[in-house]
């Protein structure tokens, strides 16, 4: 009787994912396939929600979703303001923001989401994109809000953009909301070359959503960081402070887009995301989800 040769072993990291070996070839010595695409895009299988699922976790039916980019981290006008990795703007970037009209806007404390067109469907993710470790629970809930408005958000993600990147605000995160006017706040929209659209591009498509954009609190000029600074105050959505601001130049040129923490703000600590979290209030008290 012929000898059995042993299948070789396939590494896996802590999320059941294949670890990768060289460029061009698997963990297990095999060569990998090429991306028949070939334009470079993330290309996910996930098996369809509550289906396809053995008890042993045996997957028997994949969905392939195509995302979007994720949304890129914005750099601090300020250095000091955030953690040691953060990004932040040079001296000549922040000299080059006073030269140009800018638009300044409440940065809200939520949770970045992206909304995009797959198929003929409208799929939505975490900042950390399909799949990703959802561990407060937020994508049901968003669905849900989705699933009504998906006539007005479908046709805009079919002609006037790629996606849709927004702040969800359900769930309090470090600032407890009372009075938002939505859960679901746009931030950037990014259009069908790829690239991020100007503000006043931004604002059409959102408003062809139905979605509404961040509290506007300035647009024009600044002579400086003084001037910005001057702008945080209360939030629109409590009585408490606001997080910080979010500058945008209104043409769209480099630096596009930066922030500025509000000095002493601190985001809620991971272990704050292990039990039930509250959740934030409408403007419209009858419509918020208590």
């Amino acid at each position: 009787m012929g000898r059995h040769l042993p299948l070789p072993a396939v590494r896996r990291g802590a999320d059941g994912g294949e670890l990768r070996g060289p460029r061009g070839q698997r963990a297990d010595g095999r060569r990998r396939r090429r991306d028949p695409r070939g334009d470079g895009a993330v290309r996910r299988a996930r098996a369809l929600a509550g289906q396809g699922v053995g008890p042993r976790g045996h997957v028997g039916r994949l969905r392939v979703v195509t995302a979007p980019p994720p949304y890129p981290r914005i750099a601090h006008v300020l250095a000091g303001r955030g953690s040691r990795d953060d990004l932040v703007l040079s001296a000549a970037e922040v000299a080059s923001l006073w030269s140009r009209p800018l638009l300044v806007e409440e940065k809200l404390d939520g949770a970045t989401v992206v909304l995009w067109r797959e198929g003929g469907r409208l799929e939505c993710a975490l900042r950390s994109g399909p799949g990703g470790q959802d561990r407060a629970r937020q994508l049901g809930p968003l669905r849900a809000w989705l699933a009504p408005r998906s006539a007005a958000l479908g046709p805009v993600l079919a002609e006037g953009a790629s996606a849709v990147y927004a702040e969800w605000l359900l769930l309090t995160h470090s600032v407890h909301y009372d009075r938002l006017s939505d859960y679901l706040v746009g931030l950037d929209v990014l259009g069908p070359s790829g690239a991020f659209l100007d503000v006043d591009g931004r604002d059409a498509v959102l408003a062809a959503a139905g979605l509404v954009p961040p509290p506007r609190l300035h647009r024009g000029m600044l002579g400086g960081v003084g001037d910005l600074e001057a702008l945080l105050g209360r939030s629109s959505g409590c009585d408490g402070p606001m997080e910080g601001l979010i500058v945008r130049t209104l043409d769209g040129t480099e630096p596009r887009i930066a922030k500025l923490v509000r000095p002493g703000f601190s985001p809620a600590p991971d272990e704050a995301w292990r039990g039930e979290r509250p959740r934030n209030q409408l403007a419209d008290r009858d419509a918020s989800w208590h």
